[in-house]
């Protein structure tokens, strides 16, 4: 398929699936998008050097929702104004909105307006006048509940799915005259510890499945647990003014 879009390109002549001759003319222009890093797909032989540098004319990259979060609110009023079609047209309460504003979006607008329909369907099963935050909290619930949650697959975008709940906690405590120090995201590592506790149900075999067998062989595990848990209980003291 590569070495046919190729020729396309290079020739601007394309021919047919079981078609014989020389082919036919194209005079159409190319945008082409991908989610891959076409580049490392090079260095790894998946994808044609020749082909790559054809289509590498003017790159431009697209940025995720969370990186345009000021469009938001435009979004969501424009799927709203779209899936009412001919019925009902509902507006959003600005607590449901901020829940929205506040979300990540790894999967970028579709996702979001998945949430919004669902949100929409919510408030309609109520008789609401409105679209408010329970809908909007019981659209996204449903979503993480899905046999295969966004990201469940793969540890790196879970956590840069806890990342960006970070940033954006900080950015609300900054609002407020206050700070979310960085030192604060070491917490990450007593919820950790605390997942592998309950999976095991044993603080010993839970550090040692992280490589500190020397903490258990000196006896400082339980230090080590209660010092991790005071991190997870000052972050979650942060957050608890932060998001009363």
């Amino acid at each position: 398929m590569q070495a046919g879009l190729l020729q396309l390109l290079e020739e601007g002549s394309f021919r047919r699936l079981g078609e014989a001759g020389s082919g036919q003319k194209a005079g159409a222009r190319f945008i082409v998008g991908t989610n891959q890093d076409l580049a490392r797909s090079v260095r790894e032989g998946r994808f044609r050097e020749d082909l790559y540098y054809r289509i590498n004319v003017l790159p431009m990259r697209l940025p995720g929702l969370d990186e345009r979060r000021d469009e938001i609110e435009a979004w969501v009023e424009f799927m709203l104004e779209r899936a009412a079609g001919q019925g009902q047209r509902l507006s959003i309460s600005l607590e449901g909105l901020g829940i929205l504003r506040e979300r990540s979006w790894p999967g970028n607008l579709r996702q979001l307006d998945n949430v919004v329909r669902r949100s929409l369907i919510m408030a309609r099963v109520r008789a609401a006048d409105m679209i408010g935050a329970q809908d909007v909290q019981a659209a996204l619930l449903l979503e993480q509940s899905g046999p295969h949650p966004q990201g469940a697959h793969d540890p790196c975008e879970a956590m840069r799915r806890a990342a960006a709940s970070l940033v954006e906690a900080a950015v609300r405590a900054r609002a407020r005259g206050g700070c979310l120090d960085l030192e604060m995201t070491d917490a990450l590592r007593g919820y950790v510890l605390e997942q592998a506790q309950r999976r095991f149900d044993d603080v010993d075999r839970a550090l040692e499945l992280f490589g500190k067998s020397a903490a258990i062989e000196n006896r400082n595990q339980h230090r080590i647990l209660r010092r991790e848990r005071a991190r997870m209980h000052a972050l979650e003291d942060l957050f608890s003014t932060l998001y009363p």
